[in-house]
């Protein structure tokens, strides 16, 4: 009896579905290098950068000043360099970072 793999009978459906979708679509988007506000490129000191390296460098900024609350790492304290990138707010979710920061991203 031949194997089916793990998806049975609908596997061909579910690639032929998926060929039609550019591989590198959602790559190119985090990784494309584009203008920024103003609020970031003062927090990053360059004129632009890719979504990838500004929440590496968000990341960085948390751990080096000791910003997740102890008890529930989930929220982040902002101090006075992240407020302006988190719309003043005194604490976010982690999770919720990315979609704060892609607000200072300009689309051309």
């Amino acid at each position: 009896m031949a194997s089916n793999g793990v998806f049975g009978r609908f596997c061909r459906a579910l690639m032929a579905a998926a060929a039609g979708i550019p591989k590198d679509t959602r790559e190119t988007r985090v990784l494309k290098v584009g203008p920024i506000s103003p609020e970031l490129k003062k927090f990053m000191g360059v004129p632009s950068t890719c979504r990838t390296d500004a929440v590496r460098k968000v990341w960085a900024h948390i751990v080096q000043h000791k910003l997740q609350e102890l008890d529930d790492p989930n929220f982040i304290h902002c101090d006075d360099e992240l407020k302006p990138l988190f719309d003043g707010q005194e604490s976010v979710k982690l999770l919720d970072i990315p979609k704060l920061l892609s607000l200072h991203f300009k689309e051309k």
